[in-house]
């Protein structure tokens, strides 16, 4: 027996998560229906967009990007249709924080977490000054990640935790010399390939640069000497480099002017250390490191390696924002991108662990 008829959830819904998951449940075990609101766009891009610190164009932010309504929908719907609560929901787009909870009359309750429950004492309000009676309101708990810290949309974007709540950085890719077969599937271009010459010819820079105006990153990363230098000199910023002056193992640079580097004050230079043939955990915390870096203060980072960088780009996917992109170079065979999305951590988790 059900305690209410119609009960009241409302979110974004973004890459939904187990949290978001526990949350809906909750909701379907204690009402015969519910009425489900979903965040439009242009209401995320009015509340929630996810802004960081970044210099570009005197511009100093950019965003994470939510996903779209239709997305948003489809998931939450599949979802509801594999739990065969399908037939008892009702699911509307919403505006604002309230909804169609502060006026439909035969609501009788609204579930909420601890960071929604003031849209939920707003709605009250404006359904008392509308003659309606107030919901009741239940507070659903939170759902912990590994580090017991919560289960986010906002985590899952910045690329800390995927949506089970499972640490990114805590998977096991570092500290061993890769076998062979391995070496040899990473030898193969994991992303999209960019063709051209030794020396990268001019089609390389349009074609790079016409792949992050499509994608529009929260963050460029470039591993190499000559993909790093290739976009100094075509004017591509890049939020993290990581070189180590050596190009086909043989020393070339000695000083990150020769990268065409400009305006020191606008970046930290850091320094690593990994091994050829494998990823050191000192380098996995180095990249992690850079990245929150960039992330806090919008800074460009500059990681110097004493060894090899040759695998960095391994670990630069498995921990950057999502749908970040990470360049790095294929000697004679041109120039690798891949986009950091979902798919692609699963990949690289799937070859390493």
């Amino acid at each position: 027996m059900k305690s209410f008829k119609l009960a009241a959830i409302g979110g974004t819904f973004d890459r939904l998560h187990r949290g978001h998951e526990f949350f809906i449940k909750k909701a379907f075990e204690r009402a015969e229906r519910v009425l489900v609101g979903i965040t439009s766009e242009e209401y995320v891009r009015k509340k929630f967009s996810i802004f960081l610190p970044r210099r570009q164009a005197g511009n100093f932010q950019f965003s994470i990007k939510v996903r779209s309504y239709r997305d948003r929908r489809r998931e939450l719907e599949e979802f509801l249709k594999r739990e065969k609560l399908w037939e008892r929901a009702s699911v509307v787009k919403i505006h604002d924080e309230y909804g169609e909870a502060d006026k439909n009359p035969n609501l009788e309750v609204i579930f909420v977490t601890s960071d929604s429950r003031e849209g939920a004492e707003n709605i009250n309000k404006k359904r008392r000054e509308g003659g309606l009676r107030k919901l009741e309101i239940i507070k659903v708990p939170l759902v912990r990640a590994d580090d017991r810290g919560n289960i986010s949309s906002t985590r899952i974007r910045r690329g800390e935790i995927d949506r089970e709540g499972r640490l990114y950085r805590q998977y096991k890719i570092y500290g061993k010399i890769l076998p062979e077969n391995i070496r040899s599937r990473l030898q193969k271009p994991l992303g999209l390939h960019l063709t051209g010459s030794e020396n990268i010819r001019h089609d390389i820079p349009a074609a790079l640069k016409e792949v992050i105006a499509d994608v529009s990153p929260p963050m460029v990363i470039t591993i190499g000497d000559e993909v790093t230098k290739m976009c100094n000199g075509e004017g591509i910023r890049m939020d993290i480099a990581v070189v180590d002056f050596k190009v086909k193992r043989e020393k070339k640079y000695k000083k990150l002017a020769d990268h065409l580097f400009a305006d020191k004050h606008e970046r930290v230079v850091l320094k690593g250390e990994n091994k050829a043939g494998m990823i050191e955990h000192k380098m996995m915390s180095d990249v992690d490191e850079a990245i929150e870096g960039v992330l806090r203060d919008g800074k460009q980072r500059v990681m110097v390696v004493r060894g090899e960088e040759d695998l960095v780009a391994i670990p630069a996917v498995l921990l950057a924002p999502l749908e970040s992109v990470v360049v790095y170079g294929q000697p004679n065979r041109g120039v690798v991108v891949m986009v950091a999305s979902e798919e692609k951590k699963k990949q690289i988790i799937e070859i390493l662990v």
